[in-house]
């Protein structure tokens, strides 16, 4: 077993079939085919089907995948380095950015990156963890700008603490419950929740189990924050929003945080990349640009700016 039959595994299992792996490596498909012969054969086992739409990986497969995508994540970061050494340069980057921050500080932070390095294309995931973290553990993913548990349930990501800041429970202007203290008196609303990995929207979850109440019974995942955006300002749905995103001028005339007695606890959001693996230069440079941002921004002598910020605790 070598690297480079470990990289033709993962790039043919992530692109679907060998034309395609090849294709991403740079490689014939007949040497492509090769590797994952002499693979097959040292295993003793069939790792991935052939169908009409493509291949699959097999049951048996599937542990080898996840030490094959290392190893090719580990061997394009390699050559990134090699590229850099001459004086090259990396042409493209994905990243993941929370919601909030992307309606706030992200185009300040894509105009800095853009500064130093008008060549790379940027590719922008959604920034929720149910759709960001997976795609880091497949090596698809540069970074997630997003909060995390902190309690060692991800022990395959590396988290950099960035900032703290708050959420509130909000519904819309005009909403006939807006002005209610209590939790109890929102469980019989319709709720949106991101749908998240660990708990289908653990902040929720948590806040009702803490104030020992049922958690309400109807409640509708969503896969994007668009859905939030769209329907709770439009409908009496509630849902959870950030404090700085409640506080851009472009919510705040539409939403309003309940004033409940109860309070949310705080949340720490970070940098989140596959642990082992250190961020490529332009990864680098776009995160060090959003982290410049954001200090900007809550340093900001401009009144809207200081108030979407306001909630907002730099921790780096």
């Amino acid at each position: 077993m070598n690297a480079n039959q470990l990289a033709a595994f993962a790039a043919v299992c992530d692109e679907g079939s060998i034309r395609a792996g090849a294709r991403a490596l740079n490689l014939s498909a007949s040497s492509i085919t090769r590797s994952l012969h002499e693979l097959e054969e040292e295993a003793l086992t069939q790792l991935f089907r052939r169908t009409t739409s493509g291949v699959t990986v097999t049951e048996r497969g599937q542990p080898l995948l996840v030490y094959a995508q290392r190893v090719g994540a580990g061997m394009k970061l390699a050559k990134e380095e090699i590229r850099l050494m001459r004086g090259e340069s990396q042409k493209r980057i994905a990243v993941a950015v929370t919601p909030w921050i992307t309606m706030t500080v992200l185009p300040a932070a894509v105009s800095r990156f853009r500064r130093c390095m008008p060549d790379v294309t940027v590719e922008f995931v959604e920034g929720l963890r149910a759709v960001a973290n997976p795609l880091l553990r497949q090596e698809r993913l540069d970074f997630f700008v997003g909060w995390d548990e902190q309690d060692g349930s991800n022990p395959d990501l590396t988290f950099r603490p960035i900032l703290r800041t708050g959420a509130a429970i909000t519904v819309r202007k005009g909403h006939p419950l807006r002005a209610c203290q209590s939790l109890a008196e929102l469980l019989d609303l319709e709720w949106l929740i991101p749908i998240d990995p660990p708990s289908q929207g653990g902040i929720m979850y948590r806040l009702f189990e803490k104030y020992n109440l049922p958690f309400p019974a109807r409640v509708h995942p969503i896969h994007s924050f668009t859905y939030a955006l769209g329907l709770i300002p439009e409908t009496d749905m509630a849902g959870v929003f950030p404090w700085p995103l409640i506080e851009a001028s472009a919510m705040r005339n539409l939403l309003c945080a309940v004033p409940l007695r109860e309070q949310m606890d705080d949340h720490v959001y970070g940098v989140i990349s596959p642990a082992g693996y250190p961020l490529g230069a332009p990864a680098r440079q776009f995160a060090e640009c959003l982290i410049e941002a954001l200090h900007a921004a809550v340093s900001s002598s401009d009144p809207e700016i200081r108030r979407v910020m306001s909630s907002v605790e730099m921790l780096v």
